[in-house]
């Protein structure tokens, strides 16, 4: 389920806020796209569209990709298949990435990951990625609120369950 936030115009033109919850699972607000620098690890060394992290999945450190360019979450397929828990099949889709698509089968539900002791959930679709392990793209930060980030100084800052977090790219 994802809650988004949705500014609404009423009609006597005053604005308000409200949440909006979806139930989905394919998160069909746009075909799910992978940059190619999460497919490739890196991006040119002035990247402004990615950030590395460290995260933490069961007490193992976990290398993780934000992603600008990258519309949904990604999990690479070898990573999944390590975790030994069982996927959860979708009706298969084609995810674009750097001039081709990479058929989706399958989407770890609720893969639970921890931030400076916060815990997240977060669906990720299962792809293969090649360099990067795992891919957190414009799906999760729709979930975060507003966001204040520094990509030249590698920052991101956000509040969730009533704590800051302040993320430091590596």
């Amino acid at each position: 389920m994802i809650t988004i936030q949705e500014v609404v115009e009423n009609e006597d033109n005053s604005v308000v806020e409200q949440a909006i919850s979806e139930e989905t699972d394919d998160y069909s607000f746009e075909a799910p796209h992978v940059s190619m620098f999460a497919l490739y690890g890196k991006g040119p060394n002035n990247s402004t569209q990615i950030m590395r992290i460290l995260g933490r999945h069961k007490r193992k450190r976990l290398h993780i990709l934000i992603d600008i360019g990258s519309t949904h979450n990604f999990l690479d397929t070898k990573v999944a298949k390590a975790m030994g828990r069982t996927l959860s099949p979708i009706n298969p889709l084609l995810v674009e990435a750097a001039g081709s698509d990479i058929n989706c089968s399958a989407i770890y539900r609720q893969f639970e990951w921890e931030l400076q002791g916060v815990i997240f959930k977060t669906d990720l679709y299962i792809i293969p990625l090649g360099a990067t392990k795992m891919v957190l793209g414009v799906q999760w930060m729709l979930t975060l609120g507003d966001i204040t980030w520094n990509l030249n100084k590698l920052k991101m800052k956000f509040q969730v369950s009533g704590k800051v977090l302040e993320l430091n790219g590596l």
